[in-house]
């Protein structure tokens, strides 16, 4: 999470602001926090961002809770190509393990899930 949101009403996917490294481009690297909140936080930075890979097909992901109990979250999580769906598929987590039914074979997925997680049962516990 972002030590000092700068948006902390924002409508993000991820629920909240995120810092961190820009995983996009073959190396590790910071990204200036305006670029990250507008690009990063937001999804869909295909043509705003140069580090944004030419060959990525999907162009964001977006979260969904479909099932909340105490010990579960089931989500829709959903790749966007052009604001369209591209791909989807449910996932669980269990919330008194911090993890997910199964991995996504996608570090940087999987862990944009748990973050969504997270976020979400900071704001909803249930």
């Amino acid at each position: 999470m972002a030590a000092e949101p700068g948006h902390a009403t924002a409508r993000l996917p991820l629920i909240d602001e995120y810092d961190g490294v820009c995983r996009a481009a073959s190396e590790a690297i910071e990204v200036p926090a305006e670029l990250r909140f507008r690009c990063c936080n937001h999804g869909n930075s295909r043509g705003l961002c140069r580090h944004f890979p030419a060959d990525e097909i999907r162009s964001s992901l977006r979260y969904e809770v479909l099932r909340q109990t105490a010990a579960t979250l089931d989500l829709l999580w959903v790749e966007e190509r052009e604001y369209a769906p591209l791909a989807w598929r449910q996932v669980k987590y269990f919330v008194d393990r911090d993890c997910l039914e199964s991995e996504t074979g996608d570090l940087c997925k999987q862990a944009q899930i748990l973050a969504f997680c997270r976020s979400y049962l900071a704001r909803f516990p249930g």
